[in-house]
């Protein structure tokens, strides 16, 4: 008999039972899962790739910290808050870092 005919034959009959369809049991496997991410090394870094370190961000943060926890909804707590006279008469708020 050739190669596969015994197949042709058992599928192209209707077969009494599922597991008669197939000649080959389909063996269970456990769910693969992604791969977990490999950590950095010194060279992968972002802050060092090429050899020298990052440009350090001389902007920081454009908003003050109390719009910004006002638009999330906080308050600063007065405690925090310092008071510094300006050059030109203006009071400055600010938290010491």
């Amino acid at each position: 008999m050739a190669p596969g005919a015994l197949a042709r034959l058992i599928i192209g009959r209707r077969a009494a039972s599922p597991l008669l369809a197939r000649p080959f049991a389909a063996k269970a496997r456990a769910p693969q899962r992604a791969p977990e991410p490999e950590p950095l090394s010194e060279e992968d870094d972002d802050f060092t790739s090429g050899g020298e370190a990052a440009p350090i961000p001389t902007e920081g943060i454009s908003k003050p910290l109390a719009g910004i926890l006002k638009e999330l909804g906080k308050r600063v707590p007065e405690s925090l808050l310092k008071t510094r006279l300006e050059d030109n008469g203006f009071a400055l708020k600010y938290i010491p870092w």
